[in-house]
């Protein structure tokens, strides 16, 4: 590109920036950081457009095509992980709806890659070291029945499979040393589970060192405020909700904390996929994620 073109390119650029940097602040509430960042990100493409060989090249902001994007972007692929692709045509994809809206340009030149992931969960299951480092990070209560608590809910949670709601309507009178009633099924039945050593442990050490006494019908898991009345049931649906509410609010928080990495979430070949069963991937070496941000979100200073 000679230079008479490339200043006529930036110049035209410049005020676009403006004017959309203009709406970042006002309509979408950016921050500095991310207007920061979308702006590199946008610039770093124009770079490369400015750049292309002919003819995959564009003199003006208003010039590119379709053609032209999906060759940059693919180019830009290359090397680059799937997140901080995605995370640039989002950025792109943006800028260029607000330039379509203004009638800058005619159509969004932007489009996504047919074979791009640009989605990511959290590990359905964590190694040994993963689930070690989530450990460490669980705060000691300093009330030690309150930490029994959130230690039995972790392994009721995850080795005996049980639900939340299943967990929050366990009454005092449902374990009897190592098995447990629960209610399952779509009508709700009544069961009779045998818990794994390590879960019947943590649940006997939780109900030793409760500071008071159980009535038949009390409420299993209980807040620390908790004081016998009439509103049992009420109370144990105020715990669920709590639980669910933190859940969303410290998922990613935990996980970055421990060092687990973001992982990509696998397109499936054909048809759908089915997780085995825990005990046909082995209990030992498979955790359950949502066990542990259940335990995490239990322990939590805000829980109590």
């Amino acid at each position: 590109m000679d230079r008479q073109t490339k200043k006529t390119f930036d110049t035209a650029y410049s005020a676009i920036w403006a004017s959309y940097e203009e709406y970042l602040v006002k309509e979408r509430g950016n921050s500095s950081a991310t207007i920061k960042t979308k702006k590199a990100l946008v610039n770093a493409y124009t770079h490369r457009v400015q750049e292309g060989d002919l003819p995959l090249r564009a003199a003006t902001i208003t010039g590119l095509t379709p053609q032209v994007s999906s060759h940059h972007i693919g180019e830009y692929s290359k090397g680059v992980q799937p997140t901080s692709v995605a995370q640039a045509i989002s950025v792109l994809d943006e800028f260029f709806t607000f330039l379509e809206r203004q009638g800058t340009v005619a159509v969004n030149p932007i489009f996504r890659p047919a074979d791009l992931i640009v989605t990511w969960h959290a590990p359905g299951a964590l190694s040994d070291d993963e689930v070690e480092a989530i450990f460490h990070l669980l705060p000691v209560h300093d009330i030690a029945w309150v930490e029994a608590r959130d230690r039995a809910i972790l392994h009721l949670y995850y080795d005996a499979e049980l639900d939340p709601s299943q967990l929050f309507s366990l009454t005092a009178s449902a374990f009897d040393g190592e098995r447990l009633r629960v209610r399952g099924g779509r009508d709700r039945s009544l069961a009779t589970l045998k818990l794994p050593r390590v879960a019947a442990e943590a649940l006997s050490n939780y109900l030793l060192l409760w500071p008071g006494s159980f009535l038949p019908d009390d409420p299993l898991f209980r807040h620390h405020r908790y004081h016998r009345g009439v509103n049992q049931k009420g109370h144990a649906r105020f715990l669920q909700m709590k639980a669910e509410h933190l859940q969303l609010r410290y998922t990613a928080r935990l996980l970055r904390m421990a060092g687990v990495k973001r992982r990509m979430a696998e397109r499936p070949k054909q048809g759908r996929t089915r997780t085995p069963p825990k005990w046909q991937r082995g209990a030992d070496k498979d955790w359950d994620f949502e066990a542990l941000i259940l335990a995490f979100r239990q322990t939590h200073p805000r829980w109590d």
